[in-house]
């Protein structure tokens, strides 16, 4: 349960708890939360976006700062700059672009909460996605555009902490590695590997003492897998690649053993 907000001034240049998220390549600094509403500082730097999605029961606002942003609105293009209020309705479809040459500066709010402050943490320091100029010409790429709406939605799910031996098996059930499961909900799962390699897209995820899913690669911090379970009539080709050609790839990247 979030604490009531009280009154009080939150200080330029300072966050809850001294808190600071790099989400996509921005930084976020929340500046207020309770039940009712969430506010944080936003630094856009130059080619950074935030990919579009909708929030079903939140309004959202944005108040520029400093600099320049363009905007997807539901279906409509639109650039805000620095004294502009972007206004988002609940259910409203968007995406947020740093297009210019310069950083941008925003205060977001939200209301309610909901579970955004904890999505915010679970998006902290995930890999930077930068799409080339030619994408931010026409729009992001459509990998892109579904990237932040499918990890909000796994991350919405409530879910199980676990520590369940299990196994990712690929490549026809050539390839089979050691994993943990280590959090579950009813559409995906964290899984920790035992050992880092390179995974294919697409895998099955063994577990002896429960049962066996499909699932489809969806973000990756160190060992740490998310990882979500696809429905039957879901089929995406997995890449064919040997556990040798896996650790030559990481060996070429220069990745920690």
């Amino acid at each position: 349960m979030m604490k009531p907000l009280t009154a009080g001034v939150t200080r330029a240049n300072e966050g809850l708890d001294s808190i600071s998220w790099n989400i996509l390549g921005q930084t976020y600094v929340p500046k207020s939360l309770s039940e009712e509403s969430f506010s944080w500082h936003a630094t856009f730097p130059p080619g950074t976006f935030v990919p579009p999605h909708i929030h079903p029961d939140q309004d959202e606002y944005l108040y520029m700062l400093e600099g320049k942003l363009d905007f997807m609105l539901g279906g409509a293009e639109a650039q805000a700059t620095a004294g502009d209020l972007i206004r988002l309705g609940m259910g409203v479809p968007h995406g947020i672009f740093n297009k210019s040459d310069q950083t941008a500066k925003v205060l977001f709010w939200v209301s309610p909460t909901k579970k955004l402050y904890d999505l915010f943490w679970g998006l902290h320091n995930m890999k930077e996605q930068k799409p080339d100029r030619r994408q931010h010409a026409s729009g992001p790429s459509e990998a892109l555009c579904g990237s932040l709406p499918m990890i909000a939605d796994r991350r919405l799910q409530t879910r199980s902490r676990l520590h369940q031996p299990a196994r990712l098996v690929f490549n026809g059930e050539q390839s089979v590695l050691a994993c943990t499961v280590r959090n579950r909900s009813q559409t995906g799962a964290m899984v920790r590997m035992a050992d880092w390699i390179e995974l294919p897209d697409t895998f099955e995820l063994d577990i002896p003492a429960g049962d066996s899913r499909r699932v489809r690669q969806c973000w990756r911090r160190g060992d740490d897998v998310g990882v979500a379970f696809l429905t039957p009539d879901e089929t995406r080709p997995s890449e064919v690649i040997s556990l040798a050609e896996a650790r030559a790839r990481r060996a070429g990247r220069g990745d920690p053993g």
